[in-house]
């Protein structure tokens, strides 16, 4: 199977192809699953086709929401624009920058939701978002470097029993 043409003729490689072809099998099964692989071999990238795949050909909406450790966002911002057309906010900053992005990019009056994902810091995770409405995304990832969930049991457990998403990676 040929790898899906990305954004900015994006392909995938053929390992990464795999682990997208497996998130999206455990997708259809219902099943939450877990990418683990040696650093530098595109799980950001598997996660991003991924959701795009979920966006594109089976009309997910989102919002999803990638709870990533602080120093990553970035990235992760950096790879939905190289990798897709999705609309990407971060959930960082103090009360104020919060407190603008609540209002300014996560509602329409309307329509609800104004992007497709959103990249927040774990710390924020549990957090309610501004003025009353709840967070509630169609998906949630924790990636992470792994120590930032292996080695503080409190933070994984609460991240495992969160019931805020359809289905977890």
């Amino acid at each position: 199977m040929q790898s899906p043409i990305y954004k900015n003729e994006n392909e995938l490689r053929p390992y990464q192809l795999e682990g997208l072809n497996w998130l999206a099998f455990c997708w259809h099964e219902g099943r939450g699953s877990i990418l683990a692989d040696e650093m530098g071999l595109g799980k950001t990238v598997q996660t991003v086709s991924f959701l795009h795949y979920l966006y594109t050909q089976h009309g997910v909406p989102g919002p999803f929401l990638v709870v990533a450790p602080l120093s990553t966002l970035p990235h992760w911002q950096r790879e939905f624009a190289r990798w897709t057309d999705m609309n990407v906010i971060v959930y960082h900053g103090n009360q104020y920058a919060r407190e603008m992005i609540v209002k300014y990019e996560f509602y329409k009056k309307v329509s609800g939701h104004v992007f497709s994902e959103a990249v927040a810091p774990f710390n924020f995770f549990m957090l309610r978002v501004g003025h009353g409405r709840s967070y509630h995304p169609q998906h949630v990832q924790f990636p992470g470097d792994g120590d930032d969930v292996r080695n503080d049991h409190k933070r994984a457990r609460t991240a495992q029993d969160a019931p805020v998403a359809r289905g977890n990676l």
